[in-house]
């Protein structure tokens, strides 16, 4: 697992990859990602998937589900959410789908937070 934090100049970053919450979202990673102005952060799975729903059981492989990412990031009131270390398997029009999803999630939890599915090449701007 690695997380890690950039403060600078009133802007703020926080990247984690290869974290696992099982049961709850950890508090730690939502300390770390405060009011940052961009969270980049790993969302493998759906609940379904980290189930087992189609294939075995993902727990304990260390990934995050889409919901949980989603929580730290409500949680953690960031300003950009950006979704990467999808799924091999998942096609881009599967990922733009569960991107809707979740924009969709925001905009029923009356929150502020973009969120953009994360592409090699993709820059992120403050």
């Amino acid at each position: 697992a690695l997380a890690f934090g950039v403060r600078f100049g009133g802007r703020s970053i926080v990247y984690a990859t290869d974290t696992e919450h099982y049961a709850c979202v950890d508090p730690a990673i939502c300390s770390l990602a405060e009011g940052a102005d961009i969270l980049i952060y790993d969302a493998q799975y759906t609940t379904s998937e980290y189930a087992g729903a189609g294939g075995s059981p993902k727990v304990g492989w260390g990934h995050s589900t889409f919901e949980q990412t989603l929580e730290l990031a409500l949680r953690s009131q960031v300003g950009k959410l950006y979704l990467f270390h999808h799924a091999p398997g998942r096609t881009d029009s599967e990922i733009d789908q569960l991107l809707e999803e979740y924009r969709e999630a925001v905009t029923h939890r009356k929150s502020t937070l973009r969120v953009f599915a994360a592409a090699e090449g993709d820059e992120a701007l403050l």
